[in-house]
């Protein structure tokens, strides 16, 4: 089988991207020998969900009005073939650190090293005596997880060409794994913002079967024999999940499973349970971010920078930091009945839930149908 493998956590890292080397390891060794395309962000794109990276159009620079862009393809010509332009004519501004032109880079993981494409580094090759070896080099992608599935499944031979001495070429992709995450992707609070979850249903957008798979830690120092029993857990389960994906009218339904492992002591006996994804909200807690309070991360919510004009005294804008409160989803699944993937995580067991690539719909249940009465 030929595995499309990528995450939200980027390149192998003892700690944001802990799981991903023993995970390709297991897989391509026996008794699964498959091959393993890895195409990875660049940097870490964890709680970015299924987007794309765009440069920005306009920005309003601070003390001026906002500008109202306007589609004009004549002035657009004449602003540096700009499609957006302000209403005076000015060109659109970009942000720079932005770009849609993306050059992968290629990281070896035999020696940790990242190498750029030129005429002194050789294009990433596969041996041509082993037709099914998969290419040894990781593609980095300055994008997001969902933009490394794109690349990966439409332009598989461009990011690993094989050697012009033989005729021999990589199998056509079977799957798309996205992960293993750094932390769980349970309950939907979790799920609808996950780059795992993104990375998977992005492949299923494009036609591809696709997986989702995320680790549940408790502590930040899993041992390697931990590590590794959950990844050949995981190989297993999403073996299983390939043979039967279209035996049954079930199955056939199904565009992503979402499988959510735990890492705790002995997970590989422990049980794997067909669950839901558990409905809830960040409303009732402090939500994904704090204010902080007498100061920003200098000590400053005053006017008191040098150059600053304006009486001493007056307040700056208020200053926030991404300091997600767990507290009260934790609760709701606590509360929750039996059957979801958050309750299954919580005691230990493996959850695997299918899904479905759309937004479940309403349409024609109740007062939804015909035409709607202003």
């Amino acid at each position: 089988m030929h595995i499309l493998l990528t995450n939200d956590d980027g390149p192998p890292h003892p700690s944001h991207s802990p799981y991903i080397s023993t995970l390709i390891s297991v897989l391509t060794s026996p008794p699964y020998n498959h091959t393993v395309s890895v195409v990875l962000p660049s940097q870490q794109r964890s709680w970015i969900g299924k987007a794309h990276l765009l440069p920005a159009s306009t920005y309003q620079e601070p003390g001026k009005p906002v500008p109202q862009p306007h589609h004009d393809d004549d002035a657009a010509s004449k602003h540096g073939g700009e499609g957006l332009v302000y209403g005076g004519g000015n060109k659109t501004q970009k942000n720079d650190a932005i770009d849609d032109v993306l050059r992968p880079t290629y990281l070896d993981p035999a020696t940790g090293k990242i190498h750029t494409r030129s005429q002194h580094v050789p294009l990433p090759q596969m041996k041509s005596d082993e037709s099914k070896t998969s290419p040894h080099f990781y593609a980095l992608i300055p994008g997001t997880p969902a933009t490394c599935t794109q690349l990966g499944l439409f332009h598989h031979a461009a990011l690993f060409p094989t050697s012009t001495s033989t005729s021999t070429s990589y199998p056509a992709i079977d799957l798309v794994l996205s992960g293993p995450n750094h932390g769980r992707n349970t309950t939907a609070a979790f799920a609808l913002s996950s780059g795992t979850l993104g990375g998977a249903l992005e492949a299923a957008v494009a036609g591809y079967k696709a997986i989702a798979l995320s680790f549940a830690f408790f502590t930040r120092k899993e041992s390697p024999e931990l590590i590794e029993e959950a990844c050949v857990l995981s190989a297993k389960i999403v073996s299983k999940l390939m043979e039967q994906w279209d035996a049954s009218s079930e199955g056939k339904d199904v565009d992503v499973y979402s499988i959510n492992v735990p890492l705790v002591e002995g997970v590989g006996k422990k049980d794997v349970r067909w669950t839901w994804m558990l409905g809830n909200t960040w409303r009732g807690g402090r939500g994904l971010y704090a204010q902080i309070e007498g100061g920003d991360e200098n000590g400053l919510m005053k006017k008191e920078k040098e150059g600053v004009d304006g009486d001493g005294d007056e307040a700056l804008p208020p200053t926030f930091k991404w300091s997600p409160s767990f507290g009260n989803i934790f609760k709701t699944v606590e509360e929750s009945e039996d059957g979801n993937d958050g309750k299954a995580i919580m005691e230990g067991a493996t959850s695997v839930t299918p899904l479905k690539a759309n937004f479940m719909q309403l349409h024609g249940r109740g007062g939804f149908s015909g035409v709607m009465k202003l």
